[in-house]
């Protein structure tokens, strides 16, 4: 079985369990305010700094090239959107679960990779309900985490998952390739119901 789908056998209940957290839906739907917005998108800065340091190493030089500077697209809409956010313990603390280990074995950072890249295909479906909540347009800042490939996002999901499979891993490290992204499922859902219960607890 090839890496690609690998993954996606292994992760497919984590990732419906991550899509479906509440705090996904209020997103998916365009319930969600620019307030509710910058709270979500502080914890995934976090998250996407972590990972880009994690995903800085030689093993993985060759999908540094196949990703963006996710981070700062975060802070661009941050900036755009007039509000900070605050980074929670919980976010904090999956951030420093993915440094420590990924330091242990990079491998594991290519599985979270995986799950973040990954993330983007849904959220070119997600970013046209915020554009029409928000009233404002996907791709510029504001909205600009939520589309960064614009049209080319087929052309490099599958660059991605051909670099994947072009590896020569062996089982050990394919298999830590599935538990970061195990990991990195976990940890978005996690973070999205922390953010959840931290909007619900503000009012």
């Amino acid at each position: 079985m090839s890496l690609a789908d690998l993954l996606k056998t292994h992760t497919a209940e984590m990732h419906r369990f991550a899509e479906t957290r509440p705090l996904q839906k209020s997103l998916a739907s365009g319930r969600a305010d620019a307030s509710t917005l910058c709270v979500y998108l502080a914890q995934l800065g976090c998250l996407h700094e972590a990972l880009e340091r994690a995903s800085a190493t030689p093993e993985l030089a060759d999908f540094q090239s196949l990703t963006c500077d996710h981070s700062r697209h975060v802070q661009a809409d941050l900036q755009a959107l007039g509000g900070a956010g605050e980074v929670l313990e919980e976010t904090r603390a999956q951030a420093d679960r993915l440094l420590a280990s990924s330091q242990s074995d990079p491998w594991f950072a290519l599985g979270a990779l995986y799950v973040l890249e990954g993330s983007m295909n849904g959220n070119r479906f997600i970013v046209r309900a915020l554009a029409q909540a928000l009233g404002r347009a996907p791709g510029v800042p504001g909205l600009s985490y939520w589309d960064p490939y614009g049209p080319a996002q087929r052309d490099r999901w599958l660059a991605f998952r051909a670099a994947l499979d072009a590896l020569q891993l062996d089982d050990t490290q394919r298999q830590c390739v599935v538990a970061g992204a195990e990991f990195m499922f976990e940890a978005v859902a996690r973070i999205s119901d922390a953010a959840h219960d931290a909007l619900l607890a503000a009012g």
